[in-house]
């Protein structure tokens, strides 16, 4: 128990998900302390440390081995994980998820850039300076708030690798696109976007900008689970998943992370914009480049297991059986009916 004393983790209480530093463990009271606390999905940090009791929580979410990893337990159909440091009664509906890529250390980047984000509102020096360090990156994560409201877009959110940039669309009018946003968007800088539909379509009717060189991680995840069942998930309840979603699913992260505000338009109406809203608003475009990377590893990881099919299949051989090969290498090796489709399967029933 004592080698995870100070260490961060998640867990969702009656309150709602709280991260925090773990620096109490109670086995006799069945509780435990956490220090630098903050709530989720407002951001609102807490000072002062709070005892948690086992029952009042649901899931604990924990790193473990410089990954991040949801560790819960389903008592009643009897799977068992005891590599955690509370009872098996502290949870009943259980999802286990082992990140391979996506690190502790890495979402402590990503949140604390999130946490000293910068807003932007009048095209002046910080403006042009956010424009240069844009121009430089290989790709981008984009995110809008505020969508339809005011029949605009309020909020342009882009990540980059060591920063975010919140641009005050309605306030940056035409003078902000023609002076930098619109090469941004239409360059070749790669645009990371979660269903970028909305957006196009506002940016085109307002603004004359053409979004070009788009990755839009909800089509990753559509063309993922039409390869794992075999067509486009038509009749699937939950339809295109959402950002958080995509997030539980492939980097182990709390939907509530990035649930605030999704759907009230209004609430980015603040002026000033608060820093709880700039914090909301910038973790949902912190996200989006490691959620591409993981996107883009998972569809291409069958691929890659069939090169290595191909490298070794002949390389390997005797040299008499290298010879049989000769004449019949337009057979597809049998060897290629048994690569791993995606190592995520199994997480795909949310």
């Amino acid at each position: 128990m004592e080698n995870i004393l100070n260490e961060k983790i998640f867990l969702e209480s009656t309150n709602g998900v709280i991260e925090g530093i773990l620096i109490s463990l109670d086995s006799q009271n069945k509780s435990f302390t956490l220090n630098k606390i903050i709530h989720y999905p407002s951001g609102k940090t807490q000072d002062e440390p709070q005892c948690y009791k086992e029952n009042d929580i649901k899931w604990i979410l924990k790193y473990k081995n410089n990954n991040m990893e949801i560790c819960q337990e389903d008592v009643e159909n009897g799977r068992k994980n005891t590599d955690t440091f509370y009872s098996p009664e502290i949870v009943r509906n259980i999802v286990h998820i082992q990140n391979e890529e996506f690190t502790a250390d890495e979402y402590d980047i990503l949140i604390n850039m999130a946490q000293n984000s910068i807003y932007i509102d009048s095209v002046n020096s910080n403006f042009y300076n956010a424009i240069k360090a844009l121009e430089s990156e290989i790709e981008i994560g984009i995110d809008a708030k505020g969508i339809g409201f005011e029949n605009n877009i309020k909020i342009l959110n882009i990540s980059m690798s060591n920063c975010v940039y919140h641009f005050d669309v309605l306030k940056l009018g035409l003078q902000g696109f023609s002076q930098g946003l619109q090469s941004i968007l239409e360059g070749n800088v790669i645009k990371v976007i979660h269903d970028c539909r909305h957006i196009s379509y506002w940016l085109n009717k307002l603004y004359l900008v053409n979004l070009k060189n788009v990755f839009d991680t909800a089509v990753g995840e559509l063309i993922i689970t039409k390869n794992v069942g075999g067509e486009f998930p038509r009749a699937r309840v939950t339809g295109i998943r959402s950002l958080p979603v995509c997030l539980k699913i492939f980097l182990g992260i709390p939907p509530q992370l990035v649930w605030f505000g999704i759907h009230n338009k209004s609430i980015w109406a603040e002026y000033p914009l608060s820093h709880s809203l700039k914090f909301s608003a910038a973790r949902d475009a912190v996200f989006l480049l490691p959620l591409k990377n993981r996107l883009l590893g998972t569809m291409l990881s069958p691929l890659y297991q069939g090169i290595d099919n191909f490298l070794n299949l002949v390389r390997n051989s005797t040299e008499d059986e290298a010879i049989e090969h000769i004449g019949t290498d337009y057979l597809v090796p049998t060897k290629m009916e048994d690569l791993e489709i995606y190592k995520l399967t199994k997480n795909f029933a949310f």
